[in-house]
């Protein structure tokens, strides 16, 4: 047991070495190749379509080939009764991603996703083929189909003596009931300990017995992080690209917004130092979820302190006892700086500027000494959301995005079979229902994020990283179920943030900053730029804040020396601007713009004037005037005029050429309404003399005919050119 523990520990600190010092693994060409999809994910809301045993009704049917733009093949369904549909050929990467992103943008669609290619699942699985170490299971989850059984979990009672009885016989050793869970599930304690892939086969096992709805290994998750100790005096992951190339645009969508009250975001973590200067005054009332007293490290299990003690792991204590295994360490108090990102105290002379200036932050702690377990996290995961969790106070401040800056490996003990644990996809599907976003960060160990969990769980916001240069980190992981990239850090410039500087306890004095790197300081950029989103527009699903994440994002640069492309690091990298403005734009109100000529057609030379209307709720702003695409001289930026509802922009020229023009009116809308454009009004300008209605000496020779009145006219020139017009 020991020699299994130290050689999968072995493992995993090369992998922490190889992104410390910027070294990672070389992507297998099957994996850095644009891959082709065939299959996606869907599920809908529980309220629109609950019966997860029945087929996919006709109306649904139809929404989803509508939006996909194509027929697709229904195949099955997920253990969370998600749909899984087969497509009519291969798509692209980018295809693939352009066609789900309709299909989030659906009120009735809880998530779309891309099913990973099952060959590159089997490349994957040729990489790497060790689990990564790590102290042996201790603890199952199982959850029972009875509704009798799950509703006695619900009311805090513990699991029947018989049904422990009865798994100690499968198991072939003790199992003791732990405490009831969220969702209905149990947590049941192992007498004698085992590595992973026994207790995975284990859990196979016990799902032969038809009572049993799932069991699984109740897993420790880890932060997703590796210090940097240098120390930058700026925040470059904030920057617009055209100042640093790996920033995330956010000064300009500071312009739109700097957050909202009513959004509350929650950060499942470390905990929280609430006596650091810049993280003063952020957080609402939170909760410690984790229930093992020495994983705890604060003198007790759950309760409703999430202060970080701290999680420091000595020396003696990883080589043997309760934390063997575990890897010796300084505390992280990662909880802090990943707050910070989200929402450190902003525009206050000192110290650093979070995302979000004004929403609130919801600590939740769930990671401690050697991590969180899987069953802990999905209770906070429950709870930051508003929802019941046995033995826990409601929470008052329900969070409508939540940051998970941590992972577990999800695969066999030889690599394969990886998939998101089915307590991990409740709990998430379970928030998402509830109208939060779940933003995750991809792993640090440079390999396919369908080896972790949660960023392999569906429905979620799986987040790469990405370096100062735009460059993909080495550290990150990535392939097709990476959503988008964010600053991370990478080759010695990390992500400055919140810190304390104690090697254990919190230091009283030793309240700072410092440079981390890690997809978990990329995922709280998302996470704060998706609480900004949701501070403009609160009616958005979580589908559609993903959507607009991805089809707002910005392209990767190339020429970094490790070059990310949409195949390994997500749609882009996230654009805070374009992500906020789209957002808002969503919001508001519809809008219909139309336009007038005074004169049509008129004489080359003379003064047209193109009177644009904006009907709307009291629009304001501005309305531009193109011709063939191209901003007429003078016509750019024309502020809207009157009162009401109605409201006028008119711009005059005297520019325009002999010929027939196309010009459209565009309203670029405000915080209530929506842009609109108008239809291209046909605008034809005639050689000077021929607009009068034919009734002057033409100027060129040609022929004119009359309409029966004489009040209309049509004139053919010789050389081609023609004109029509009324007196």
């Amino acid at each position: 047991m020991r020699q299994f523990i130290r050689d999968s520990l072995t493992s995993v600190l090369r992998l922490l070495l190889a992104a410390a010092i910027g070294v990672g693994a070389a992507i297998s060409p099957a994996l850095a190749a644009n891959p082709t999809i065939e299959s996606i994910t869907v599920k809908w809301r529980d309220a629109v379509l609950p019966d997860s045993t029945s087929a996919l009704p006709d109306a649904a049917r139809a929404a989803l080939s509508a939006a996909l733009r194509m027929p697709f093949i229904e195949v099955g369904r997920a253990r969370d009764g998600a749909f899984r549909l087969d497509l009519p050929g291969s798509l692209s990467i980018d295809e693939a991603r352009a066609a789900i992103n309709r299909l989030r943008m659906l009120p009735q669609v809880l998530y779309a996703d891309i099913e990973e290619p099952p060959s590159r699942l089997s490349e994957n699985a040729s990489v790497q083929k060790a689990s990564p170490g790590g102290p042996p299971i201790r603890r199952m989850i199982v959850k029972y189909r009875d509704a009798e059984i799950t509703e006695a979990s619900h009311r805090n009672n513990p699991l029947p003596a018989f049904l422990a009885q009865r798994l100690s016989a499968m198991a072939g050793q003790p199992i003791a009931h732990e405490r009831a869970m969220s969702g209905g599930a149990f947590v049941v304690k192992l007498f004698e300990l085992l590595p992973l892939g026994q207790a995975k086969s284990l859990a196979r096992y016990l799902e032969t017995d038809p009572a049993i709805e799932y069991a699984e290994p109740d897993l420790l998750k880890h932060p997703s992080v590796v210090p940097n100790d240098a120390l930058f005096a700026s925040q470059w992951h904030y920057m617009s690209p055209a100042a640093e190339p790996g920033g995330t645009n956010l000064p300009a969508a500071w312009e739109v917004t700097t957050g909202a009250t009513a959004i509350v975001t929650a950060v499942l973590d470390t905990g929280h130092l609430p006596a650091h200067p810049d993280l003063a005054g952020r957080f609402v009332v939170g909760y410690d979820f984790i229930g093992d007293v020495q994983v705890a490290n604060d003198g007790g299990g759950r309760d409703a302190d999430p202060t970080d003690p701290g999680d420091w792991i000595t020396s003696a204590e990883n080589a043997s006892g309760y934390f063997e295994g575990c890897g010796a360490r300084n505390s992280s108090f990662h909880g802090s700086h990943v707050a910070g990102t989200i929402g450190a105290a902003s525009n206050n002379g000192s110290g650093v500027a979070g995302v979000n200036w004004i929403s609130k932050i919801l600590p939740v702690r769930v990671l401690g000494k050697c991590g969180g377990y899987t069953s802990d996290i999905a209770d906070a995961i429950r709870w930051s959301v508003g929802m019941a969790v046995p033995g826990v106070s409601a929470n008052a401040n329900p969070a409508r995005v939540l940051n998970l800056s941590f992972g577990g490996y999800a695969c066999d003990g030889n690599g394969q079979n990886c998939a998101c644990d089915n307590t991990s996809q409740n709990a998430i599907n379970a928030a998402i229902n509830a109208g939060a976003a779940v933003v995750v960060a991809a792993g640090n160990g440079n390999a396919s994020a369908i080896e972790g969990s949660p960023a392999n769980c569906n429905g979620v916001i799986t987040v790469a990283a990405t370096g100062r240069s735009g460059q993909r980190a080495a550290y990150s992981n990535y392939g097709a179920l990476v959503e988008i990239a964010a600053p991370g850090g990478s080759d010695g410039s990390g992500v400055l943030s919140t810190l304390n500087n104690g090697a254990t306890s919190p230091n009283p004095t030793g309240y700072t900053y410092a440079l981390y790197q890690g997809t978990s300081m990329a995922t709280p950029h998302v996470a704060g730029i998706a609480s900004l989103m949701l501070s403009v527009n609160p009616s958005l699903t979580p589908a559609q804040v993903l959507a607009m994440i991805q089809t707002t994002a910005r392209p990767f640069p190339t020429g970094t020396g490790r070059d990310c492309t949409t195949a390994l690091c997500g749609a882009g990298i996230i654009n805070a601007a374009a992500a906020v403005l789209a957002a808002a734009s969503a919001a508001a109100g519809p809008t219909t713009t139309t336009l007038t000529s005074s004169a049509n057609p008129a004489a080359s030379g003379a003064s047209v004037a193109f009177t644009a209307t904006v009907t709307g709720t009291t629009p304001s702003g501005t309305v531009t005037f193109a011709d063939e695409g191209s901003s007429l001289a003078g016509c750019n930026a024309v502020a809207l005029t009157g009162s009401g509802n109605t409201r006028t922009a008119t711009c005059s020229t005297s520019a325009l050429t002999v010929g027939s023009h196309s010009i459209v009116a565009s309203y670029g809308g405000d915080a209530g309404n929506a842009p609109s454009s108008s239809a291209p009004l046909a605008q034809v300008m005639t050689a000077e003399g021929l607009a009068s209605g034919g009734f002057e000496t033409p100027a060129l020779a040609g022929s004119y005919s009359y309409g029966p009145t004489g009040a209309s006219w049509v004139f053919t020139g010789g050389s081609g050119l023609t004109g029509n017009g009324n007196a």
